[in-house]
């Protein structure tokens, strides 16, 4: 959590998640969720690697795309070239 404090004060412009673990994410994990939703990226996806053996994600895809949606920056800091 404390990560997640420190980078929501970042001018990120992609921001790369990767959610494994034993346990699911849902939307009634609101304190881990609610520091997430603060960090705030020009570009925001799933870290994804084709070549490695475990790949499902424990986040819905009901949660990611709100969660997408409130980390996403409406303004962007950085252009593409």
């Amino acid at each position: 959590m404390n990560c997640l404090r420190i980078l929501r004060d970042a001018k990120l412009r992609t921001f790369s998640m990767r959610f494994l673990g034993r346990r699911q994410i849902f939307k009634s994990d609101v304190k881990f969720l609610g520091y997430l939703e603060q960090i705030k990226a020009d570009e925001v996806d799933k870290f994804l690697e084709d070549d490695w053996e475990y790949q499902p994600q424990k986040i819905g895809a009901y949660v990611w795309d709100d969660l997408t949606a409130m980390m996403t920056r409406k303004t962007k800091l950085y252009e593409r070239e």
